[in-house]
């Protein structure tokens, strides 16, 4: 009985130093309004549009992103341009089933598409969580030409 006492003691004292000595060491909590964390080159956060070197719509219509989204999260609707070429007259993104991975992407032979570092995706109701075309070329930071 004894003995157990000892060993309670022991392991006590041990616990103590422990905590006592997380009391010191500086915290990894991140502040996070006035702190962002910083995502990794390959993160896969919001998918954007780019446009090319003369600032015109990459995306083609050819609607191998819609075919492949395996949550059919992407809608494309195309019509009959001027010239007689095939035009995206629609694009949209609904956020809230998409899975972010990267399909999309990889599947388009134009380069039209690009996932961001933004992971910053809340809002108030669905239809928020919806980006047509004009919100998906928002962001001028990403929608330089890039090879």
């Amino acid at each position: 009985m004894r003995q157990n006492i000892i060993i309670s003691i022991i392991e006590l004292i041990r616990g103590l130093a422990v905590t006592c000595w997380h009391l010191f060491v500086p915290s990894v909590t991140l502040q996070y309004p006035r702190q962002r964390w910083t995502v990794a080159n390959r993160y896969r956060g919001l998918e954007r549009l780019l446009l090319n070197e003369e600032g015109k719509e990459r995306c083609v219509g050819c609607c191998l992103c819609a075919r492949i989204c395996p949550s059919r999260a992407i809608k494309i609707v195309t019509g009959e341009g001027e010239d007689y070429n095939k035009e995206v007259i629609s694009f949209e993104i609904d956020i809230a089933r998409c899975l972010f991975c990267g399909l999309c992407v990889e599947a388009c032979p134009k380069n039209a598409l690009t996932m961001t570092g933004e992971y910053e995706l809340a809002c108030y109701n669905r239809a928020g969580m919806i980006y047509t075309k004009e919100g998906l070329y928002k962001s001028p930071e990403v929608t330089k030409y890039k090879k």
